[in-house]
C-alpha cells in the first residue's frame, strides 16, 4: 500500500464516514495520502490512484463522502485549512456542495471517463489551484496533459471553467495492403469540462486580497 502521513493531528471531521460504512461522526486523527481500495467503482479508483499521485502530500483524502444533508462527494481533499471537494461522478449540484458550509472550494468534472481525460482534468485541476498538487506532481501533469488541454490552459486565463475539445481520431484501413486513413464522421471529438464553485467565505477572502493587492 503505498502510505504517506504528515504531523499527526486531532481535527474534528465536519464530513460523515463513506458509504462503505456506517454513517456518523469521524475524527480525522492525522492527515493522510494513501491509495485506500476498495472504492466505488473501476472509475473512482482510478482517480483515487492518481490523485494520490499527485497531490500535495501533506493532505487528506477521502472517498464517497457524504457531507451535510446527505449530499455524496466522490472525493474530499483536506489541509492547510482548507476543505476541497472533487465530484468525478456524483451528480450533486456543486452549488449545492459549497451552500453546505462543509467546503471551501467544489470542483466538477464533465466526464473525464479515459485514462487520458483523467490525466488532462488533473492538469486544469493543478493549473487552477496549483496549491493542491507537489510541484514534481505539476511538472509531470504538464508534461502529460495532452495537446489539446494544454492549449485549453494557455488559450486564456483560467476562470471558473474550462473545456477540452479532443480532434477524432483517425481510423487506419489497411487496402489492397496500403494503409489508407479514414477521417471518421459525426462527433469532431469527445469533450471534457472542468467547473469550479467557491464558498462565500473564501470568495470574500479572495476579493479582499484582490483589494488588497490594488
Amino acid at each position: 500500500m503505498h502510505r504517506i502521513t504528515a504531523n499527526t493531528v486531532v481535527t474534528p471531521s465536519l464530513f460523515s464516514t463513506s458509504d462503505r460504512g456506517p454513517t456518523r461522526p469521524a475524527t480525522l486523527t492525522e492527515q493522510t495520502l494513501f491509495f485506500d481500495p476498495p472504492y466505488r467503482n473501476a472509475f473512482a479508483e482510478t482517480w483515487a490512484w492518481n490523485l494520490v499521485k499527485y497531490l500535495r502530500p501533506t493532505l487528506g483524502l477521502r472517498a464517497d463522502v457524504r457531507i451535510s444533508g446527505g449530499v455524496r462527494v466522490d472525493f474530499l481533499i483536506e489541509g492547510h485549512g482548507r476543505t476541497v471537494a472533487l465530484l468525478t461522478s456524483s451528480e450533486a449540484d456543486l452549488e449545492t456542495v459549497v451552500a453546505s458550509g462543509v467546503v471551501d472550494v467544489a470542483y466538477a468534472v464533465e466526464a473525464g471517463e479515459t485514462d487520458r481525460q483523467v490525466i488532462d482534468m488533473l492538469f486544469l485541476l493543478s493549473e487552477m489551484d496549483p496549491g493542491l498538487f507537489s510541484e514534481r506532481g505539476r511538472i509531470n501533469l504538464r508534461q502529460l496533459a495532452s495537446e489539446a488541454a494544454q492549449a485549453a490552459a494557455s488559450s486564456a486565463p483560467i476562470g471558473d471553467e474550462v473545456h477540452v475539445t479532443y480532434a477524432a481520431e483517425v481510423e487506419r484501413w489497411e487496402l489492397d495492403g496500403e494503409e489508407v486513413a479514414v477521417e471518421p464522421t459525426g462527433n469532431p471529438g469527445a469533450s471534457v469540462g472542468l467547473f469550479r464553485a467557491v464558498a462565500e467565505r473564501m470568495s470574500q477572502l479572495l476579493q479582499g486580497r484582490s483589494l488588497a493587492r490594488g
